[in-house]
């Protein structure tokens, strides 16, 4: 298996997938997910921001990437990926809309994961459950 591990990426949540894509075309090796560890900036409305993103959105409107990119359907965002194919699987971290995030947990109450996203390209992990991941490949 081939992952791109980010972590932080507080709202820009298409850097990882564009950055995915240039590995993949750089390189030319297939990856097959994308794993982001914490923060990433999970804030469908912008009445939950916490106060650092607040701050930081001030300077940089990217911190609000999610809300922005992720929470309507965009067609140029869909195309780009669908085309490009990955999913990321993501965990909490401490810069998240947990009470959006729960509402979400509570709908896939049998599931490990969860879409958090309008493409359903983002999964969430629930916490402590277990996580098996593998390819097409793999046994």
């Amino acid at each position: 298996m081939r992952a791109a591990l980010f972590a932080d990426v507080h709202g820009k949540l298409l850097l990882p997938f564009k950055l995915a894509d240039l590995y993949q075309r750089e390189t030319g090796n297939k990856l097959d997910v994308i794993l982001q560890c914490g923060d990433l900036g999970a804030y469908p409305q912008l009445e939950s921001l916490d106060k650092a993103t607040l701050r930081h959105a001030a300077r940089d409107r990217d911190e609000l990437g999610f809300h922005d990119d992720f929470v309507a359907d965009k067609p140029a965002i869909r195309r780009f990926l669908e085309t490009l194919g990955l999913r990321m699987l993501c965990v909490r971290g401490n810069h998240e809309d947990h009470n959006y995030l729960d509402q979400l947990e509570a709908r896939y109450a049998t599931q490990p994961m969860f879409p958090i996203d309008a493409y359903e390209r983002v999964w969430m992990c629930k916490t402590g459950w277990p996580q098996h991941y593998r390819t097409e490949q793999e046994s």
